[in-house]
């Protein structure tokens, strides 16, 4: 489970928001998938906590998005078991090239606010009447 959690943190101030790339590392294959969200100045308020908007994670943004090699199927990067007889370093060498040519989704997604057709964000809202936690899927 601990390999699972992200890898690196990749962050950059803009506008008072934090943009926040992670890279997470699949506990039993060679596969990763790259998380990312904008955190608010004010930072995020989950039920156990306030987070200052540097504490802040992908998974405790309000809408957190995954990078996808393909994203109907939410499929990691790099191997699967049909890969299982391939060369498994030119596999992962061409896994990471397919990361890197999809990344201007990201930019497009820290600039304009778009969903690329690689990407899938979850929503969670607390409903302030309720007190229920209510999500909804934002994807192109």
């Amino acid at each position: 489970m601990v390999s699972m959690l992200p890898l690196g943190y990749l962050k950059r101030q803009r506008d008072g928001n934090l943009d926040i790339v992670e890279i997470q590392i699949h506990p039993r294959r060679m596969a990763f998938v790259i998380g990312f969200g904008t955190a608010p100045p004010e930072g995020v308020i989950l039920p156990w906590a306030k987070l200052a908007q540097t504490e802040v994670g992908v998974s405790s943004l309000a809408e957190n998005c995954r990078l996808y090699a393909n994203r109907r199927f939410m499929t990691w990067f790099g191997s699967a078991w049909t890969s299982f007889y391939k060369d498994q370093s030119r596999h992962a060498i061409e896994s990471i090239q397919k990361a890197v040519s999809l990344l201007p989704e990201l930019d497009e997604y820290f600039g304009r606010g778009a969903v690329g057709p690689h990407i899938k964000c979850v929503c969670q809202v607390i409903d302030p009447t309720s007190g229920q936690l209510k999500s909804s899927i934002r994807s192109s």
